[in-house]
């Protein structure tokens, strides 16, 4: 998968752990920490409080990262490049 934040040139991708740890070296949403768990936290509570989107919080990094950036994607925040 390639992301990319809308008007930026920089392509994220491969994993969506990879994605992650290049949104958060972007500054993306203000990432409390380096770690990748709690940067999934802080978009999956982005989501919720900014754009009413739930999202479920159980299962492992790798899912939750995914979910978060399709979320995101299908906002119009990120532009998922190839599926």
């Amino acid at each position: 998968m390639k992301v990319q934040i809308p008007g930026t040139s920089r392509m994220l991708g491969n994993t969506p752990e990879e994605i992650l740890e290049g949104l958060i070296e972007l500054g993306f949403m203000d990432p409390p920490s380096a770690s990748l768990d709690e940067y999934v936290d802080h978009l999956t509570g982005q989501l919720a409080s900014r754009f009413d989107v739930q999202l479920d919080s159980g299962g492992d990094v790798s899912d939750r990262a995914e979910a978060v950036i399709y979320a995101l994607a299908e906002l119009g925040e990120l532009d998922v490049l190839e599926d």
